[in-house]
């Protein structure tokens, strides 16, 4: 236990109350209590005299009550002896406790000189004198006489001797015990924001603050104390802790500056508590009544430094404050007002505040700890920090945590609550993680939880995000990837949007698109400079640049060339991170983001009702049309989109043929994805639908026909082209590991029949849409067979037949934009599509005049320049080698 000694106190705040003894004002005072008892004394006589002494009264009563018609229909309350008793019992029962209560305050009043005991004392010796004098004259009047000396006597040496607090010795409830338990497994973090509330929470050691705290406001009678620190470093928490450390010992009163409705109603609810507080405590007359008083005076339009004279104008009010300063002057205790969540105050109310912290210099017995901000209250208020010490003369800083105590609790509680969620399958994956975890504590996260509320509000995020996606991705990159969202969401939005630059497996996938590499490059440089704008605007740039550092190998070689550590300690490369579950695969980039946009997520309720509907499904048409109806609902290019098929791929409870037929209705809308990347995004999950049905298969011949039928009812020929690569190169599927009854030469006979069919001689050439067509598939399906060559050429002649505009447009496809031929000139390569001389053949047959768009044209003069001669490569970007 911690003690606060108190010295006596020669004279009262104001100067002018000093404990002198009786005086003028006292006995006037004593004089009017007395003529109140007086008064109550003949009134209580008179009413016994008549109930009990007049003959003629008591005989009318009694005759009127004889008289009673109830008279004459019961027992008489003789004969409910037991149950009268029983109902006097219960009423005791049920007022007794409620009445001490009252009384504890009240004696503590009278005790401490603030109530009087003569109204009632003079009132009593009345009526026992004019009701037994008559009897015993000499020993009632004696007996009266000498009871109101004595009790008026009390009163004056009461009145005469300083207040009962000016002579305690204060102990603080302070516990000092060792714990046996270490500070990691008392750190609970809490989903909410609430403060600690006891000592045995206590991790940081707040005793020497309560202990200052308690000694300015209770020992040397500050008036006002700030409690000074940056939010979330625990002033509310220490708040909680002085109110338990001075239980019992001081009238507590805890206010929260930022409930009250308005700057109108701040004062007066803050006063109306201190009133509510008191009452428990001790009785003081019109205590709420004078504090209103005093709190609408200061509610009002006063001048911010307004001194007592202007806040008190009328002569009324100032008597009342008076009465009130003396009767808080003579509390047996101090009043203490903790008044937390100051720096969550607009200006309007901190301004009323600070005028009732102005007036609370001129009342006694009374001490305002205010928890704050400095920083943030003067950036409010737009004033000095010179301002704010005119109203805090007494100020005490709280500091936050060490970096290291709240890194090693941060660490502990993470390492403890992942294992528990079972993420760490070996011993040396936990090592690992505590290994990497250290680094990015130093590297990052250090500058970002720089106290326990933030290092809290971060783990809540972590272990939301954890719960639903275990083993799923790394929980080492889920760390710094929640980091980011949390501390920088406008870099998190960037992160989640800028996928194809971060992930060095999303190869383009896009039509036309052959200069990936350099778009990365271009890509990278945008995102690094957009990041470095918005890790800026939100303060602390190093730990985001760092903590991308740590995710994104491609975003730390473009900013941290001169910087190894990441490199050295956290290695990724494509092939470890897939085997890793890193946030830089392009597979698993998605997964880490599932949870944290609702409006981009597919549900699991809708995933329900897919997987039930399809495995209802009658027919082929009937599975297209459920997953048609999905699809649809969505806009294209919307991430949900590609949120739905990958949960498609991962349903759990379809059948066997529910499966097959939710590839056969993927690549009937083969069509209608978007194909921008090779291992992500939509049209990537919509393959990945195929192969997940025939790796569902693959213990039989089935999952052949699986690949065949989805071959053949692709409606793109992107779509087509990829189930062919992806089956022949067979290191690079990661969907369909077993090709046990898988044949690669039959599918890529099947590739070249719907080729044949699709743009063979009973295709409808002119109402072909290109859109759906791929030049990679083309060359592969023309260079099959001179037979396949023929009838390539053959669609292409029927397709421009005389029109210059679908000449353009063959051009355009023959002859794609940004590629690098490294097998000299591109005209062989072109010829594989369609022959470059009968392109030189037509440009001059087919008349100009048919309106072209701006790409059209410039696929006019790019194939005009390559059948001359005269084509150099201008302009075209460096891309893939097409030889």
């Amino acid at each position: 236990m911690n003690r606060v000694s108190i010295p006596r106190r020669q004279e009262l705040v104001d100067g002018r109350l000093a404990f002198t003894g009786v005086n003028g004002r006292f006995m006037r005072t004593q004089l009017q209590r007395a003529g109140v008892g007086l008064l109550a004394g003949s009134v209580a006589a008179i009413v016994g005299h008549l109930f009990a002494r007049d003959r003629v009264f008591t005989g009318l009563l009694r005759s009127a009550w004889t008289a009673l018609p109830a008279k004459l229909h019961f027992d008489g309350f003789q004969a409910y002896s037991l149950e009268l008793a029983l109902l006097c019992l219960s009423v005791a029962v049920l007022f007794l406790p409620p009445a001490l209560r009252w009384l504890l305050p009240f004696t503590r009043a009278w005790w401490a000189g603030i109530v009087s005991l003569t109204p009632l004392t003079v009132a009593l010796s009345i009526f026992v004198v004019v009701t037994w004098g008559p009897i015993h004259p000499k020993a009632t009047v004696f007996a009266g006489v000498a009871l109101v000396l004595g009790v008026v006597g009390a009163e004056c040496w009461r009145r005469a001797r300083p207040p009962a607090s000016a002579e305690l010795s204060i102990k603080l409830d302070i516990p000092v015990a060792k714990r046996s338990a270490s500070s990691e497994h008392v750190w609970k973090p809490s989903t909410s924001d609430d403060p600690i509330g006891s000592w045995d929470q206590d991790v940081i050691g707040r005793a020497a603050v309560v202990e200052l705290l308690a000694d300015h406001a209770l020992r040397q009678g500050s008036p006002i104390v700030a409690l000074q620190g940056d939010l979330g470093d625990g002033k509310s928490s220490a708040l909680n802790l002085l109110r338990r450390a001075v239980a019992g010992k001081a009238i507590v009163v805890s206010f929260s500056a930022w409930l009250p409705g308005s700057e109108v109603t701040l004062s007066t609810d803050l006063f109306s508590d201190i009133a509510t507080e008191c009452r428990k405590y001790v009785h003081v007359p019109r205590l709420r009544k004078t504090l209103l008083t005093y709190a609408r005076a200061i509610g009002g339009s006063v001048p911010r430094l307004a001194g007592m004279k202007e806040l008190l104008p009328t002569r009324s009010q100032r008597d009342d404050i008076q009465d009130l300063r003396e009767a808080l002057s003579r509390l047996p205790v101090r009043i203490l007002a903790l008044i937390d969540e100051i720096d969550r105050m607009q200006k309007e109310e901190l301004a009323v505040l600070l005028k009732v912290l102005r007036g609370a210099f001129t009342i006694p017995n009374v001490s305002f700890v205010c928890a704050f901000s400095e920083k943030h209250v003067t950036d409010e208020m737009q004033e000095s920090r010179d301002y704010l010490e005119k109203f805090f003369p007494v100020s005490v800083s709280l500091s936050g945590p060490s970096s290291d105590l709240v890194g090693k609790l941060f660490q502990a509680r993470l390492k403890n609550e992942l294992a528990q969620q079972r993420w760490f399958i070996k011993e040396e994956d936990e090592a690992n993680f505590s290994k990497l975890l250290e680094g990015l504590w130093q590297d990052a996260l250090a500058m970002l939880c720089t106290n326990l509320r933030k290092a809290n509000i971060l783990l809540n995020d972590i272990f939301a995000a954890a719960r639903s996606i275990v083993g799923e991705v790394n929980p080492f990159d889920l760390v710094a990837i929640e980091a980011v969202r949390r501390f920088f969401p406008e870099t998190y939005r960037l992160v989640r949007t800028n996928r194809p630059y971060l992930t060095p497996g999303s190869s383009s996938w896009a039509k036309y698109e052959y200069s990936w590499e350099e778009k990365r490059k271009e890509g990278i440089e945008k995102f690094a400079a957009e990041v470095k704008q918005a890790s800026a605007d939100g303060g602390k740039p190093e730990a985001a640049q760092a903590l991308l550092s740590w995710l994104f190998p491609a975003y730390e070689s473009l900013v941290n060339a001169s910087r190894r550590f990441h490199s050295h300690v956290n290695r990724k490369n494509e092939s470890t991170a897939d085997a890793e579950k890193r946030i830089c695969s392009a597979d698993y980039f998605h997964i880490y983001f599932r949870g944290q946009v609702p409006e981009e997520m597919f549900s699991n309720a809708e995933l329900s009702q897919m997987v039930s509907d399809l495995n209802e499904a009658a027919s082929d048409a009937g599975a297209g049309r459920i997953f048609s109806g999905i699809l649809e609902s969505i806009p294209p290019k919307h991430p949900k989109r590609e949120d739905f098929l990958w949960k498609a791929n991962r349903a759990e409870g379809l059948t066997d043929l529910a499966v097959e037929r939710l590839a056969y209705a993927a690549a009937d809308r083969a069509a209608n994805y978007a194909y921008d990347f090779l291992k992500v995004g939509e049209a990537a999950q919509a393959l990945n639908l195929v192969f997940t049905a025939a790796q569902r298969l693959s213990a039989t011949h089935d999952a052949q026909r699986v690949l065949e039928t989805a071959m053949a009812r692709a409606s793109d020929d992107t779509f087509a082209l990829r189930i062919l690569e992806f089956t022949e190169h067979q290191d690079r599927n990661k969907v369909l590991t077993n090709f046990t009854h898988i044949n690669a030469g039959t599918v890529r006979a099947a590739f070249i029949t719907r080729m044949r069919r699709r743009y063979g001689a009973d295709s409808v050439t002119q109402e072909v849409d290109l859109k759906c067509a791929d030049w990679q598939a083309f060359r592969l399906w023309a260079n099959n067979s001179p037979e396949d060559r023929e009838i390539a050429y053959a669609f292409w002649r029927g397709f421009i037949g005389k029109s210059r505009r679908k000449l353009a447009q063959a051009a355009d496809f023959a002859f794609p934009r940004g590629v690098s031929w490294s097998g000299g000139y591109p005209s062989a390569a072109v010829s594989d599509v369609f022959p470059a001389d009968e392109f030189r053949r037509l440009l001059g047959d087919i008349p100009e005049g048919e309106p072209l768009n701006e790409v059209e044209m410039k696929a006019i003069g790019r194939m005009e320049r390559l059948v001359a001669g005269t084509w150099e490569g201008e302009g075209e970007l460096p891309g893939l080698n097409i030889s």
